[in-house]
């Protein structure tokens, strides 16, 4: 069976034929390189979709793994040929990392909102495994390391301005800070009194807008009458 076959098989729609085509290609570059590689993170129903797969395509070597045991957000690790199929479990430099913030009680924070933030600061859904409430005060995400923020700004070449507001509850003060330093980009911090968690804009726009202008002005001035 080729690899179209084995698709028109095991896809029941289009979406997850692509999906499918990624993990076959994840597996690819294990089989024809000998390296380990890994999906991003797959939902209980993808997982699935992707153990057929794989049953259909004779067992190969892989592991599904979240972080933690039992986790319900996994990806699908695919060991090089040298290594055991936990490796992943127990290596401190492997590709999922977590983090960790602290607000205050009285937040009363769910996973729907932690999520939301997350979101919208542009992280998407696929680089975030599980989404862990341990103490009314604390949240614990599993994150792919690629994604984890200070990986990424110390990445990124791109000019950024970074707003936090006094009065936030969520993201600590002393987590911005260490995002602010660890970026190696053009950069820029604004703080903006009385704001909450992604409040800045709406607390003082004034503020917020004219250190925007500012920051595009000097950074993107080829951007500035669009």
């Amino acid at each position: 069976m080729n690899k179209k076959d084995l698709l028109d098989r095991c896809a029941r729609d289009g979406e997850e034929r692509i999906l499918l085509a990624r993990v076959l290609d994840k597996l690819e570059l294990t089989q024809q390189r000998d390296i380990p590689a890994h999906t991003v993170f797959l939902s209980p129903g993808e997982q699935g979709a992707v153990r057929d797969l794989l049953s259909a395509w004779g067992r190969p070597r892989h592991l599904f793994w979240g972080g933690y045991p039992d986790s319900e957000r996994n990806i699908c690790f695919f060991p090089a040929g040298w290594q055991e199929e936990d490796a992943l479990c127990s290596d401190p430099e492997g590709p999922l990392t977590a983090l960790e913030a602290q607000f205050s009680p009285n937040a009363s924070l769910t996973h729907r909102d932690i999520l939301g933030s997350l979101m919208g600061l542009g992280i998407t859904r696929e680089v975030l495994g599980d989404i862990l409430l341990p103490r009314p005060d604390l949240c614990q995400v599993v994150v792919l390391r690629d994604a984890a923020p200070i990986r990424a700004v110390a990445r990124s070449s791109t000019p950024t301005l970074f707003v936090h507001g006094v009065e936030d509850d969520f993201v600590p003060a002393s987590m911005m800070g260490k995002l602010y330093q660890a970026a190696r980009c053009p950069k820029a911090f604004l703080w903006v009194p009385g704001a909450g968690h992604a409040q800045a804009v709406g607390t003082d726009p004034e503020l917020y807008w004219t250190a925007a202008s500012t920051f595009l002005r000097d950074y993107f001035p080829d951007q500035e009458d669009q």
